[in-house]
């Protein structure tokens, strides 16, 4: 984790970003917003899904849908450090919409899956887009952790937890 951190901060315009302040709010703020509703999704998700759940499944939905809520609390301060308010969370239905019906613990693992899937697709996206090498740092960290769950996920469905040697977000 602390190599993602430290490539984070790289890139050739990390030293005019950084002596902007705390970053470009009209720059990393709709991106911010953008990777929040990401993770609010991935929380209604859990919470979707946790009811069909149980033991060692059950106890790890319960462990991500909790790191979703701190990445979601982390998103939202930064906005405010940014000067801004975050936009309201909404009905957890909002986000639920087209998620598919689940039946069971694979359902509810597979659909784990893919929401962490696309909130890693997310975050490689946003990385080189914000102004800051910190605010990159903040979505490498969670980026990484992302990938943490997707491995986690993975080894409950008893699938390969690294199945290849490159995390890019897709299937």
């Amino acid at each position: 984790m602390a190599s993602s951190l430290l490539f984070a901060g790289c890139s050739p315009d990390n030293d005019a970003g950084e002596r902007q302040g705390k970053g470009d709010p009209d720059r990393d703020v709709p991106i911010l917003a953008l990777i929040l509703d990401v993770e609010r999704t991935s929380i209604a998700a859990y919470a979707l899904g946790i009811s069909r759940l149980r033991g060692d499944a059950l106890d790890l939905a319960r462990e991500l849908a909790d790191q979703e809520r701190q990445h979601a609390e982390r998103l939202e301060r930064l906005i405010k450090d940014l000067g801004r308010t975050p936009h309201p969370a909404k009905p957890a239905e909002h986000y639920q919409r087209g998620f598919p019906s689940l039946a069971d613990e694979l359902d509810v693992l597979t659909l784990a899956i893919d929401v962490e899937n696309t909130a890693i697709a997310a975050y490689l996206d946003a990385l080189p887009k914000l102004s800051t090498g910190s605010l990159r740092a903040t979505a490498a960290a969670i980026a990484t952790n992302e990938a943490q769950h997707l491995s986690l996920l993975r080894d409950a469905l008893d699938r390969p937890a690294v199945p290849d040697a490159f995390v890019t977000g897709e299937g």
